[in-house]
């Protein structure tokens, strides 16, 4: 991961599409490092900032939705507004083409992220995040040794004989390996069971991601840092 230097502070710098952005919550977190979120939302509710990226967003995004941009923007003038990441991409963000629901709500910046990456991958056929329409869910034993439902985070279908089930995470805790290797599981019991579609898992942790930046998705698949819980 590139970093540049600011007020002797280290700031991340990520590229895309011949585009460098840095990235905000390393800014925040020199501010507060426990309220990172409150002043990015802060941050992002000004009238300046909500400005910037709406002729941001008009410029690159050719089905921008200006109607509520203009909602938000109205909003921002009033005492105590506050505008998450989250807020801003699921009214404003172009309506996804290789997703079959319209809109992607994600529960973290990675899911997003990750999300955006799935669009701009040639190489799979469609994707959809495991919203609770979906309901796609398999029992697993957690870490306190009790029965629990595990939900994958996305759904790929790479070809129409190739499905594969990710989960992204930010920070790691204890039941991670054990959903992994349910999921591991799931996927050896379900290809014994039948052979018309081959089902296969990938592991997206945040911090190897943003480092490996991989351009398509059979990058990601077979990047050696998103071989984990595969052996």
């Amino acid at each position: 991961m590139k970093t540049i230097k600011v007020l002797e502070k280290e700031i991340s710098l990520y590229s895309q599409k011949e585009a460098d952005y840095i990235c905000i919550t390393d800014i925040a977190k020199y501010k507060n490092s426990e309220t990172t979120g409150l002043i990015i939302s802060h941050w992002l509710g000004t009238r300046f900032t909500v400005e910037f990226m709406g002729f941001w967003g008009k410029i690159h995004n050719p089905d921008f939705n200006v109607t509520e941009f203009r909602n938000i923007k109205n909003q921002s003038n009033s005492n105590g507004f506050v505008l998450t990441v989250k807020q801003w991409v699921q009214k404003t963000n172009v309506i996804p083409k290789k997703s079959i629901f319209n809109k992607i709500i994600g529960d973290s910046s990675l899911e997003l992220q990750f999300a955006a990456f799935l669009e701009e991958c040639d190489d799979i056929i469609s994707y959809v995040k495991n919203y609770m329409a979906v309901h796609f869910k398999i029992d697993y034993v957690n870490a306190k040794g009790e029965i629990s439902n595990y939900y994958p985070d996305f759904i790929v279908k790479k070809s129409a004989k190739e499905i594969f089930i990710i989960e992204t995470k930010g920070l790691e805790d204890l039941d991670v390996p054990l959903k992994m290797e349910r999921l591991r599981q799931w996927c050896e019991d379900i290809n014994s069971a039948q052979s018309d579609v081959k089902y296969d898992y990938v592991f997206v942790d945040e911090e190897s991601f943003n480092q490996y930046q991989p351009k398509s998705f059979k990058e990601l698949i077979a990047g050696f840092r998103f071989r984990e819980y595969k052996e």
